[in-house]
């Protein structure tokens, strides 16, 4: 059951909030037992897809700041169509889209007045736990990876907004978080946790849409590398998971 109330910010006076609110049935594991609990797990739209955009090198560094919304991969179509789909919905807008990118001056006005002109992320802009979950949750959507039902996995290359990510995470409740820096090309910044409760239910309510996701990348590796590559890429990946449980527990 899903309901909608408030004006997206740039729409309206007063400006309020845009909330998506999501009716979940998700399994609550807690320390002693385990019981399926219902959750009212409210998204806000507008903090949620700013969880899913780029900032590589900055907001602004390969984003046109007047009209460009975001850049993607081949294999993220299935993130853009999802998306397109909650704007169309929740902010009555019609994205243009080519075949990697995507223009609303509207809603890149909206988007583009949460970060300064230095194309940083204003942490001030996050006033309510509903805000930092919903942007967690479109981190995890988009560069996000469960390494098991309680380890969770945020990654993002040349991100100058990383550290954003760390403190909502410690905001949201996280108590448990590993942060890793690796110094590749690009660089990479990790972050190991083990989300709240109230968190997992965010992350569960776009369960589908993940899966769908990750299904899109696996496709276009196993097209790159073929089937005994792609294998090799799946047995490395296990086995980076089970290094990281056994480090992080």
């Amino acid at each position: 059951m899903r309901s909608v109330s408030g004006t997206p910010r740039g729409f309206g006076s007063p400006a309020r909030t845009q909330i998506l609110t999501v009716f979940v049935s998700s399994i609550l594991l807690s320390s002693r037992t385990s019981a399926q609990t219902i959750t009212n797990v409210k998204i806000d739209t507008t903090f949620f897809i700013l969880g899913t955009l780029s900032d590589y090198m900055g907001r602004f560094q390969y984003v046109n700041e007047v009209n460009q919304v975001d850049r993607y991969f081949p294999y993220e179509k299935p993130l853009m169509r999802y998306l397109d789909s909650l704007v169309i919905k929740r902010f009555k807008i019609k994205l243009i889209t080519d075949s990697l990118n995507t223009y609303s001056k509207d809603l890149a006005v909206i988007l583009n007045s949460y970060f300064d002109k230095k194309g940083m992320l204003i942490e001030s802009s996050f006033k309510s736990p509903e805000e930092i979950n919903s942007y967690l949750a479109g981190r995890y959507y988009r560069y996000g990876e469960m390494i098991d039902n309680s380890v969770f996995k945020i990654q993002v290359a040349n991100s100058p907004n990383h550290k954003t990510c760390g403190t909502l995470l410690k905001k949201s409740g996280c108590t448990n978080i590993n942060y890793k820096y690796l110094r590749n090309i690009p660089a990479q910044f990790i972050y190991i946790f083990k989300p709240t409760n109230q968190l997992k239910a965010y992350f569960a309510v776009i369960t589908n849409q993940k899966r769908t996701l990750d299904n899109s990348f696996d496709e276009s590796m196993k097209s790159l590398l073929g089937v005994d590559g792609f294998n090799k890429m799946v047995t490395y990946r296990e086995k980076e998971k089970r290094k990281t449980l056994k480090t992080f527990k």
